[in-house]
């Protein structure tokens, strides 16, 4: 559309959507106010046009994609990202609450950054390179494995790629090793390495431990929230006052248990209505609750291995082949 008339149309179609935005610009965000007139603009913009749109949508106030790939094995470390990122995810959150359980704790770790070394010169190798400055990590760690997850955190620091999260899990720790992890993360965030900080499982008791304690409030508190989940009254308004305080709620379980409710005969019913997988029709559910979404899968039946090829940058760079995240921009939010 370079020099078109078309071109200069819908130029002056989003200077229009800008201009009737401007007053609001004493009382609200630049950044969100601009991703705001973008998709004002963008819903009506011809289908054929390429749209600045490279990655999922954000969430409120940290640049975070909704949706994070669950890195919990060091020996996946490689081949799921290469092929999460053809498939066009971006956002690898490494559970580190899970690689510490082993018994081989100090292997693991240092396994683990010598194999995102690995996956970062096989992109280089195949071209694919220009895609790292793409890619965000998020932590999670219990109080007890942090000296481990700061040696990452490091080399993720050194390599100049992005932390926006880390996640304290509180789960059967008690209230002073909860506070003092959270003055370490306090220290991660004043350091630069991390641009946030915030809690996975526990309740209200939990989430007081931690805010106010030092000049980092939680940014992010993450459950285990899907479909059919119990939980009690106090829960409910312990979460409901949280979003209205403007801490982002992320799920680390949005196909339930053991992913079984991809199984799960209603969930597939509704999902074959809807000409989704029933993965994606999950995580629409938790975007359509504004809700952040962490899974270790991101469809319901393992892609053939002809979908995991990076063969040809060329179809990677134009989006030819990113089909997860196309199908997630385009499908509706469900709640």
């Amino acid at each position: 559309l370079a020099g078109g008339s078309v071109g200069f149309a819908e130029l002056g179609r989003l200077r229009s959507v800008m201009r009737a935005a401007e007053s609001r610009l004493g009382t609200y965000s630049l950044a969100d106010l601009i991703s705001e007139c973008l998709l004002e603009w963008s819903a009506r913009a011809p289908a054929y046009m390429r749209l600045p749109r490279c990655h999922l949508m954000l969430s409120n106030n940290l640049k975070i994609p909704r949706f994070g790939l669950e890195i919990s094995k060091t020996s996946q470390v490689v081949d799921l990202m290469l092929g999460a990122l053809v498939e066009g995810i971006r956002h690898f959150h490494i559970n580190f609450a899970y690689i510490m359980g082993s018994q081989w704790v100090d292997l693991e770790g240092r396994l683990f950054s010598l194999k995102l070394v690995e996956a970062l010169a096989i992109m280089r190798q195949k071209n694919l390179h220009y895609l790292r400055d793409t890619i965000c990590f998020t932590l999670r760690a219990r109080p007890g494995q942090l000296t481990q997850c700061k040696e990452i955190l490091s080399y993720l620091y050194m390599s100049s790629m992005p932390v926006p999260l880390w996640l304290l899990d509180v789960s059967g720790a008690g209230t002073s090793q909860i506070v003092l992890a959270w003055e370490e993360m306090n220290r991660a965030v004043f350091d630069g390495k991390v641009q946030a900080i915030g809690i996975y499982s526990g309740g209200p008791s939990e989430f007081a431990a931690v805010n106010g304690r030092g000049p980092v409030r939680p940014s992010v508190m993450a459950l285990d929230l899907y479909p059919g989940v119990k939980l009690t009254k106090e829960q409910h308004t312990h979460l409901h006052s949280l979003d209205r305080c403007g801490v982002a709620i992320m799920t680390c379980c949005p196909f339930g248990p053991g992913n079984s409710l991809l199984k799960h005969p209603q969930i597939r019913s509704l999902a074959a209505e809807m000409d989704l997988d029933p993965a994606m029709l999950l995580l629409k559910r938790s975007e359509g609750l504004n809700q952040m979404s962490i899974a270790s899968i991101f469809r319901s039946r393992p892609s053939a291995q002809g979908d995991f090829t990076v063969e040809s940058p060329l179809n990677v760079a134009r989006g030819i082949h990113r089909a997860f995240a196309r199908e997630y921009t385009l499908a509706a939010s469900a709640e």
